[in-house]
C-alpha cells in the first residue's frame, strides 16, 4: 500500500514537471525573447542565405547597379553585431534589403494586421509561427520609443527627378537643387547611405537612385550641402543624414495606409482618376493599385473610359495587387472575344521553395496555375482567360515609369508581349512577371522579411526583376514639368495634367498623329 502510494506520488511529480516544462516551452516562444548580438547576427545570417538561395538575379543586380552584394553583407553583418538596441537592427534589416533592387524583397514593418495582407504563397503559413505576434508588438513599442529620441530634429526631405536631388517646395522660387554633399556629387555620397527608401534604376539617365532622402539638422553623420536656387542664388546648408532619423517619418503602422509616401513617389497617381473628352474621342483614367478592393471600382471606370477609341492608362505609381483584378477589370472591358494570356517563370529549387504550390484554386474560371519540378529547376506557369466585354477595339496607349510595380509591371508587359498598346515614360520596377514573393520569418527576432524568387525574361531578353518592363518611347518629367505643375490649382488632374505632364503630351501627340 505504502509502494503503492509512492508510485502515485512520483507518477503525479513527473505529470506535473512535464506540464511546467510544456508550459515554460510554450511562453519561451510566445513572450519577446532578449535580443542578443549573438541572436540578432543569427538571424542577419538566415536573412541571406534565404535571399542567396532564392534571387537568381544577385549578380545581374550587381552589373548593372554596380553593387557588391558580398561587401554589403560584410558591411551589414559588422552594423548588425554593434548595433546598440532591437529598433536599430530592424532599421539595418530594412534598409540592407533596401539595396537589393528586387521590389518585392523587404523587411515587413512589424504589425500583425499589415502581415495579414502580404498575400505571399506562403505568407500565411510563416506568419502564424509562435511568437510572431509578440515579437511585432514589442518590435513596434521599441520603433515608437526611439523615434522619440530624434523628435526634436527638423527633417528635410530631398527627392529624385531626371537624373538630380532636390530640395522641394510649393513656392518655385524656394527650390533646391543640390549640387554637392560634403564636397563630392550628390550620388557619390547617396550611393552609400543606409535607406528607408528601396534602391531603384533610372534608365534614361543610366545610374540607380533612392527616389528620396532624408536630412535633418542634428543627428547622424555630417552632410554638408551645397546647392542652388533656380534663379542660379547659390546656399549652404550644414545638415546630418542618420537612418534612425530618417524613419521616424514612417515608423508607425498608420504609414504603411500610404505606400506610396513610404516608397517615395512624390506624384501618386490615383486609381478612380477619370477624364473623358468625348469631343477628341480619347479618355484618360489613373490606376494607382490593382487592389482586389478596388476591382469593382477599377472595372466601372475602365468600362467608361472603353467609350472612347484612344484610351490613355496611367499606370504610373501603381503599386500592384492581383492578376484577377488586372485581368477582369482592365482588359475585360477594353478587349474584344477571347483572351488568353500566359505568363512562365522559373525559380531554383531548393530548401526554401521546394514546397510552392500555386494559389488560385483547380476550378478558378479566370486564372490556372501549374508548377512542374525539373531537378533543380522549378517553372511556374500562369494561364489567364477571360471574354472581352468591348464592342469595339480600342488603341491603347501605357504611362508607366520606376514606380510602376507586381501587377502594375505584369499589365505593362503584356499589353507589350501581345501588342495590344505604346508604352511611354521609363522602365518598371518589374517582378509582375515573377508571380506573387515569399516570406520568411526570421528565427529569432520573429521580424518578417518578404523575397523574390522567381525569374522571367521579358522580349528584349533581360530579366524582368532587373530591368522591368521598357517603354516603346522614352519620356520623363523633370524639374521644369515640377515647376509647371506647382501652378495648377488640382494639378493631378487630366485638365491640369495636360499643361506640365510630358509624359501625357507625348500619347496625346501619338493620338493626334494617328487621327
Amino acid at each position: 500500500m505504502i509502494n503503492h502510494s509512492k508510485k502515485k506520488i512520483a507518477i503525479t511529480t513527473i505529470i506535473f514537471i512535464a506540464l511546467l516544462f510544456i508550459i515554460v516551452f510554450i511562453c519561451s516562444l510566445t513572450i519577446s525573447p532578449k535580443m542578443t548580438p549573438k541572436k540578432r547576427l543569427a538571424d542577419f545570417e538566415y536573412a541571406c542565405e534565404t535571399i542567396e538561395a532564392s534571387l537568381h538575379q544577385l549578380s545581374d543586380y550587381e552589373q548593372l547597379y554596380g553593387l557588391n552584394y558580398n561587401e554589403l553583407k560584410a558591411e551589414y553583418a559588422e552594423l548588425i553585431l554593434n548595433c546598440r538596441n532591437d529598433a536599430e537592427f530592424y532599421y539595418l534589416m530594412k534598409a540592407f534589403l533596401n539595396t537589393i533592387p528586387s521590389v518585392h524583397t523587404v523587411t515587413v514593418f512589424p504589425d500583425v494586421g499589415y502581415y495579414a495582407q502580404i498575400h505571399g504563397y506562403n505568407s500565411s503559413q510563416q506568419t502564424k509561427r509562435f511568437g510572431v505576434k509578440t515579437q511585432a508588438e514589442h518590435f513596434a513599442s521599441a520603433l515608437a520609443e526611439d523615434a522619440c529620441n530624434y523628435s526634436e530634429a527638423k527633417l528635410y526631405l530631398s527627392n529624385y527627378m531626371d537624373g538630380k536631388y532636390y530640395f522641394l517646395s510649393d513656392n518655385a522660387d524656394k527650390i533646391i537643387e543640390i549640387d554637392s554633399i560634403n564636397g563630392r556629387e550628390p550620388d557619390l555620397f547617396i550611393s552609400h547611405i543606409q535607406s528607408i527608401f528601396k534602391i531603384g534604376y533610372d534608365h534614361i539617365n543610366e545610374k540607380p537612385f533612392y527616389s528620396a532622402v532624408v536630412f535633418n539638422d542634428k543627428y547622424g553623420e555630417k552632410a554638408d550641402i551645397r546647392g542652388h536656387y533656380i534663379d542660379g542664388t547659390e546656399v549652404e546648408m550644414p545638415l546630418y543624414y542618420s537612418l534612425f532619423a530618417s524613419d521616424t517619418v514612417s515608423w508607425t503602422s498608420n504609414d504603411f495606409e500610404n505606400m506610396k509616401f513610404k516608397s517615395g513617389n512624390s506624384d501618386p497617381t490615383d486609381a478612380y482618376n477619370l477624364h473623358i473628352d468625348n469631343k477628341n474621342n480619347i479618355s484618360y483614367i489613373s490606376i494607382g493599385s490593382f487592389s482586389s478592393a478596388a476591382a469593382e471600382v477599377i472595372k466601372e471606370k475602365v468600362t467608361l473610359a472603353g467609350s472612347c477609341e484612344n484610351v490613355i492608362i496611367d499606370l504610373r505609381g501603381n503599386t500592384g495587387g492581383t492578376s484577377r483584378t488586372e485581368i477582369n477589370s482592365l482588359f475585360v472591358p477594353l478587349l474584344t472575344g477571347n483572351i488568353s494570356f500566359e505568363n512562365t517563370f522559373s525559380f531554383d529549387v531548393n530548401g526554401f521553395t521546394r514546397y510552392i504550390t500555386p494559389k488560385i484554386a483547380d476550378n478558378d474560371p479566370i486564372i490556372s496555375e501549374t508548377i512542374e519540378i525539373n531537378g533543380s529547376i522549378g517553372v511556374f506557369s500562369e494561364k489567364y482567360h477571360a471574354v472581352g466585354e468591348s464592342e469595339k477595339e480600342h488603341n491603347l496607349f501605357v504611362l508607366i515609369d520606376h514606380s510602376t510595380i507586381s501587377a502594375g509591371d505584369e499589365a505593362a508587359s503584356l499589353i507589350q508581349q501581345y501588342g495590344l498598346g505604346t508604352l511611354i515614360g521609363n522602365n518598371t520596377a518589374g517582378e509582375g512577371r515573377t508571380g506573387s514573393h515569399l516570406t520568411a520569418v526570421l528565427p529569432n527576432s520573429k521580424l518578417v522579411i518578404n523575397y523574390n524568387f522567381g525569374y522571367n525574361y521579358n522580349m528584349d531578353n533581360r530579366d524582368n526583376s532587373v530591368y522591368g518592363t521598357a517603354p516603346d518611347i522614352y519620356v520623363q518629367n523633370g524639374i521644369d514639368e515640377y515647376i509647371k505643375k506647382l501652378s495648377q490649382e488640382n494639378s493631378l488632374s487630366y485638365e491640369s495634367r495636360i499643361e506640365w505632364d510630358s509624359v501625357l503630351a507625348k500619347a496625346l501627340e501619338l493620338i493626334n498623329e494617328k487621327q
